[in-house]
């Protein structure tokens, strides 16, 4: 049986029991200069709990309220420990996954 679960902003956990599948991951901070910001901030220990069980990350799209590179910065130790794999088009300029490659 299929789960759904907002997490914050566009970010939505979708699970059955074989595979937690985790889009547009802003959880924390502010974008655009600080002219966005969220309503409620995510936990780092939500995060982090959610993360043990995500085998999937999806990036939409570039925009920041969708791509977080602090997100990403702060937790790829996770991201790497876990397997977890990103999902992003493939792009021309491929700027996204030379920023997850590093």
């Amino acid at each position: 049986m299929l789960s759904f679960r907002l997490i914050n902003h566009a970010s939505l956990q979708v699970c059955d029991e074989k595979a937690s599948f985790l889009s547009d991951s802003w959880c924390k901070g502010n974008i655009f200069d600080d002219g966005w910001s969220l309503l409620c901030e995510n936990l780092d220990e939500d995060t982090i709990e959610l993360f043990n069980i995500t085998t999937c990350v999806w990036i939409s799209h570039e925009h920041p309220g969708h791509f977080i590179v602090s997100f990403f910065k702060k937790f790829s130790h996770l991201i790497l420990k876990n397997e977890t794999k990103v999902l992003f088009q493939n792009t021309s300029d491929k700027r996204v996954l030379k920023f997850l490659k590093k």
